[in-house]
């Protein structure tokens, strides 16, 4: 009889450690371009308020945060039902310290998961 004990406990060493290292909170990479006002910047909700005031809504959702990342290919399918190696903080550019990727991508996946409020059923 095979034992698969060790091969199944590294698959869920593995498992674990992806769990882990996707839970990591975000902070905002540091550097000699960084100014004052980036310390105060918070990894968790960035830039909260509503992005147009004079062109308030009543029901909208702030998107802003944490979200997955990874540079794409010309002609590449969308990487649809698996996670993104990176992490980027929104709304800041790819290339921006601020965005934790700090880098010039061409074309890049961006992924996130939401819930639309209930009470928005039926809305567009």
């Amino acid at each position: 009889m095979v034992n698969h004990f060790p091969v199944m406990s590294l698959a869920f060493f593995v498992i674990s450690l992806c769990i882990c290292v996707s839970a990591v909170a975000q902070t905002p990479e540091t550097g000699k371009m960084m100014t004052r006002w980036a310390k105060m910047v918070p990894p968790d909700l960035p830039l909260p308020e509503y992005p147009r005031p004079t062109m308030v809504r009543p029901d909208w959702l702030n998107l802003n945060g944490s979200w997955q990342f990874a540079d794409a290919k010309e002609g590449e399918a969308p990487p649809l039902g698996r996670d993104l190696k990176e992490r980027i903080l929104v709304p800041f550019a790819p290339q921006s310290r601020l965005s934790g990727i700090h880098r010039h991508t061409e074309r890049a996946w961006y992924r996130r998961t939401f819930e639309v409020p209930a009470k928005w059923a039926g809305k567009r």
